[in-house]
């Protein structure tokens, strides 16, 4: 039988346990994190940019433009961003991948949408070897 609460007020839920390695009232649940130091660090760089930004870009440009290497990669990074990582993967003893696929499972229509992807691709240049089954890289 259910128990009636009065209005306003929340039933009572049964405690739960707390499991051991919970973080205690009041303690940091990251406390190598975001600190005091450099929060204030943060906005005093942020209100030197504010007051010199533009005299600061002014000089990486002319460092860049004197051919300072630091100062174009720095400014190519800013304007258009970092270029992204490149990865290299391989199989386990350092050789190419492989990939092998039993082709008679596909439909007539997939072989030909299967040809046709590798046409376009032949014409963009990226060609894969015939016969070894490694992707192009």
């Amino acid at each position: 039988m259910a128990t009636k609460s009065k209005p306003g007020v929340r039933p009572s839920r049964p405690k739960r346990k707390v499991p051991k390695t919970a973080w205690k009232r009041g303690q940091s649940g990251n406390p190598t994190g975001y600190t005091k130091e450099l929060a204030q660090a943060r906005r005093e760089v942020m209100a030197v940019l504010q007051q010199h930004g533009e005299a600061l870009a002014k000089g990486l440009v002319r460092l860049a433009k004197k051919g300072n290497v630091v100062a174009i990669k720095a400014a190519l990074a800013y304007l258009i961003g970092q270029p992204p990582e490149s990865i290299q993967v391989t199989g386990a003893g350092g050789e190419p991948l492989t990939v092998r696929y039993d082709f008679s499972k596909l439909s007539t229509d997939e072989l030909r949408a299967f040809v046709d992807l590798g046409k376009r691709a032949a014409t963009a240049g990226r060609t894969v070897p015939s016969g070894s089954g490694a992707l192009p890289s």
